[in-house]
């Protein structure tokens, strides 16, 4: 399971962030701009606040 293995990582101390997508989008003005985008799993610890969710991770 796919929150599980995220968890468990996080309890073992082995869960590494991926590295943010970077694409550039067009603006209305014709320059570009570079959103980052997070992996699912990067954004799941992020938004849980993982530093007490889990056991004090």
């Amino acid at each position: 399971m796919f929150l599980g293995r995220i968890r468990d990582e996080l309890k073992s101390g082995e869960f590494e962030p991926v590295e943010v997508l970077q694409v550039m989008i067009p603006k209305a003005s014709g320059k570009l701009r570079k959103p980052g985008i997070p992996a699912v799993a990067d954004r799941v610890v992020r938004n849980s606040g993982a530093e007490g969710q889990w056991g004090g991770v």
